[in-house]
């Protein structure tokens, strides 16, 4: 046989055989199953439009990334954390909030938050803030968070926010 013809025959065999090789099983990961444990929205202080969102959510396996926010009753959402800069407490917008498999996450005063901008009072009207979170894998969560002058008690069950979105 000659060479040429036989590198033709080695390649579709090696073709074939490459065509013919079992699909690759590895199974795509499954989204973590998101929920919000505690949460609340600080009212805006009298003429601002600006205030923050607090929340502990919770990720199944393989945990999971919060990455946006949003509300028909703001313009925009931001998760934010607290830095120390020398004596002085900023706040810095990020990216993303790591929530670990099978364990819980706060966005609490103090710490990492959402920043809500551009607040619309009257939509707060009735004492609640609905949110939509997203996810890095691609899920969403909607919730319904109660609207405070102040931190709930965090000593009262869950601080009077009853855990369902």
């Amino acid at each position: 046989m000659p060479r040429h013809a036989l590198m033709v025959l080695v390649s579709v065999s090696f073709l074939t055989l490459i065509a013919c090789s079992p699909a690759d099983n590895t199974v795509p990961a499954e989204p973590a199953e998101y929920a919000v444990v505690d949460g609340w929205v600080r009212k805006p202080l009298g003429g601002r439009d600006v205030t923050a969102g607090f929340i502990t959510l919770t990720a199944g396996a393989p945990g999971g990334q919060l990455v946006a926010a949003e509300t028909a009753e703001a313009e925009h959402v931001e998760i934010h954390t607290v830095i120390k800069q020398g004596d002085v407490m900023r706040m810095r917008p990020i990216k993303a909030v790591d929530i670990p498999p099978a364990a819980a996450v706060s966005l609490a005063p103090g710490g990492d938050h959402l920043m809500i901008f551009g607040v619309k009072a009257k939509d707060l009207a009735d004492g609640e803030m609905a949110l939509t979170l997203a996810f890095a894998d691609g899920e969403t969560l909607s919730v319904t968070l109660p609207v405070r002058d102040t931190a709930p008690d965090l000593h009262n069950t869950h601080g009077g926010y009853n855990g369902h979105p």
